[in-house]
């Protein structure tokens, strides 16, 4: 071990003489230098070294090195006019020293995949010449890893400027990741963003016709045929490349720019192949050409959108993308106008409807024609077409009541959703159809298959309390808003009645005969089993709620109520001991001590064999009131209750 540290060290005694010699560093800097390298080294060469040996070890480099550097600056402005600062040893040796190092922790550490990005980002930002041959390194141990990949290409297009190198790093990777989405998008995203560059460079040309001259491919192939091998015989063919180069610079451009289209065509067609069964992915890749605006576009829109028809005619989301397709495409310019794209939406969802009838479907057009509806009327009137006998007018008026004509067809055809529902009479209010939604609401409260929807009660009792000139002196609208509100909190989940009860608490405030019958209900739907997190929150809600407005024995009786229910849960128990604790904070009384520690001594009952956090809240509590003998009494306790005491001991020290 010692032979192999003063190897190392020996060959840093150039570079330290280097940095005496040059005035950068004192000979007792040297030494300190000396002396914490062959620390480190030593460390290193331990029979089991450790990862963070390695690192610290860099870090103490790359530190050194800035120092380094700040000293040479500050001697570099010394310099007179006529005197010049040449490079030595010490410049680059430290880099060298610091690759050294990585090499040695990469060698321990291969998959590490956190410290060879580290690797790779010093390189590149130090050493970009050493890129290639770390990626190399890097991309043979880890494969199948798409990051390191794109990566890779990354660095070869953004800052190696090497546009095939980057073209044959995607390649291989898709070879080894054919199933990886993410690699296919950004390969993707690549080819468009290099045809945008080439589109700038022509623009700046002047080339403003297209090139007589043909590539090679098209010669031998449609792109609509090309493979994955197609792609890449055409971006590694080297006589095509002379050929390109021999053309001179507009020729060139344009060769590159049809080579770039064609290959981001293929991209799609092969990863269509490797992936074939997620319409997700697809959707991506139009997200990503949305981005770019180049004259082919819409021909590679009309690929995507094709191969989305054609693989997923049983999908609603496919025939949403379909359909909004001609008013996204009217934004950005497209020859037809926006009455024309509002046609030609409406036709395909209503095949949609036709091949997929389901409330899925439904709700997807009428939140279509719903974004129609809220766009600027300006934009629709604007619109104008030689037929004005067609179908689809687009004012406001006729758009609200062909979305009302779609919810009845829903509703007479038997598809029901939350979405429609609420969908249904929030149109009929914003078309000031009042009557009519009131009517509709009362009936989907009557209905067995949409009683359950929490949000038409709270439209519901929202509508209702608007209408009804309340007055707590009124005893019938009092008895009427008191028995819509059970029936709501009676006929909706508890996992979905959070704002309903908050809206009931709301309204009985100030009238606590009344706000016994909220309590009542959460009691009995915690007490059927359906509480869970819901209940519980919806619980500490509650009792918080009694605590501002009536006070702690008020709020102590309901806590009461709902830790009496079957299965009480851990958050439940530590709110109302939050509650009392506060309570003791004010008052200063034995009786809230007492109060409190039963209810730890409940709760330990219960999550005492796992709970950490419940037992240090119990010893900090006998603490803070002067409690030493409880608290000690309470250590020991957590310590045999526990199955695993040690991170309440950890804890206990920490105090």
């Amino acid at each position: 071990m010692a032979d192999t540290v003063h190897f190392h060290l020996e060959r840093m005694l150039p570079e330290l003489d280097d940095l005496e010699k040059r005035g950068l560093f004192n000979q007792q800097e040297i030494k300190e230098i000396v002396k914490k390298r062959r620390d480190f080294e030593y460390l290193l060469k331990r029979p089991s070294p450790i990862k963070q040996d390695f690192l610290n070890y860099v870090e103490f480099e790359q530190n050194l090195e800035a120092l380094r550097k700040l000293r040479k600056n500050a001697l570099v402005r010394d310099l007179k006019a006529s005197e010049k600062w040449r490079n030595s040893l010490s410049d680059y040796a430290s880099v060298m020293h610091i690759m050294l190092i990585y090499d040695r922790a990469l060698t321990k550490f291969k998959g590490d995949l956190s410290m060879w990005l580290q690797y790779l980002e010093f390189c590149r930002s130090h050493a970009p010449r050493k890129m290639q041959k770390v990626t190399s390194r890097c991309l043979q141990l880890h494969p199948n890893v798409p990051g390191l990949w794109m990566y890779a290409a990354a660095w070869e297009f953004e800052q190696n400027l090497n546009v095939t190198a980057a073209r044959v790093l995607m390649q291989r990777g898709l070879r080894m990741c054919p199933r990886s989405e993410k690699l296919w998008i950004e390969y993707f995203r690549m080819e468009l963003t290099y045809m945008q560059k080439l589109k700038a460079r022509k623009s700046v040309l002047g080339l403003d016709t297209e090139n007589p001259l043909k590539l090679k491919l098209t010669k031998s192939q449609n792109e609509s045929d090309m493979t994955m091998r197609d792609v890449e015989e055409v971006s590694e063919d080297e006589e095509l490349k002379s050929e390109v180069e021999n053309e001179g610079d507009d020729e060139a451009v344009s060769l590159e720019d049809e080579l770039s289209l064609k290959l981001s065509q293929a991209i799609f067609k092969n990863a269509v192949a490797a992936v074939p069964s997620s319409l997700d992915f697809r959707q991506r890749f139009l997200e990503v050409l949305d981005n770019f605006e180049f004259e082919q576009k819409e021909d590679l829109e009309d690929q995507i959108y094709a191969s989305i028809a054609l693989d997923f005619p049983r999908n609603e989301d496919s025939w949403d993308w379909l359909a909004r397709r001609y008013i996204v495409g009217q934004k950005v310019g497209y020859h037809y106008s926006l009455m024309e794209g509002k046609r030609r939406a409406l036709e395909l969802y209503e095949d949609g409807l036709q091949a997929i009838p389901s409330a899925h479907m439904f709700e997807l057009y009428a939140r279509f024609l719903l974004d129609i509806l809220d766009m600027d009327s300006t934009d629709l009137d604007s619109s104008t077409s030689p037929d004005s006998s067609v179908k689809n007018k687009t004012n406001r008026h006729d758009i609200a009541d062909e979305l009302i004509e779609l919810y009845n067809r829903a509703l007479v055809a038997g598809f029901v959703s939350e979405a429609l529902v609420k969908g249904h009479l929030e149109i009929l209010l914003r078309s000031g159809m009042v009557d009519e939604a009131a009517e509709l609401g009362r009936n989907f409260c009557e209905r067995l298959d949409t009683k359950k929807f929490a949000s038409v009660w709270e439209w519901r009792i929202s509508l209702e309390l608007g209408q009804i000139s309340l007055s707590f002196s009124n005893v019938d609208s009092m008895l009427a808003i008191s028995k819509l509100f059970q029936q709501a909190l009676t006929c909706v989940p508890l996992s979905d009645a959070r704002r309903l009860y908050l809206m009931a608490m709301e309204f009985y405030t100030g009238q606590e005969n009344h706000f016994d019958v909220v309590i009542s209900l959460l009691e009995s739907a915690m007490a059927g089993g359906s509480g869970g997190r819901i209940g519980s929150g919806l619980a500490c809600t509650m009792v918080d709620w009694i605590l501002h407005s009536q006070g702690i024995k008020q709020a102590r009786r309901v806590y009461t109520r709902f830790l009496a229910l079957p299965g009480p849960s851990v958050e439940l128990f530590k709110h109302c001991i939050s509650v009392e604790g506060r309570s003791l904070g004010t008052s200063g009384e034995t009786q809230e001590l007492q109060i409190i520690r039963k209810l730890f001594n409940e709760a330990v009952e219960l999550y005492g064999e796992n709970d950490t956090q419940l037992w240090t809240m119990y010893y900090v509590e006998e603490i803070k009131a002067g409690q030493v003998n409880a608290a000690k009494n309470v250590y020991w306790r957590a310590k045999k209750a526990l199955k695993d005491p040690t991170a309440f001991v950890e804890r206990h020290q920490m105090l």
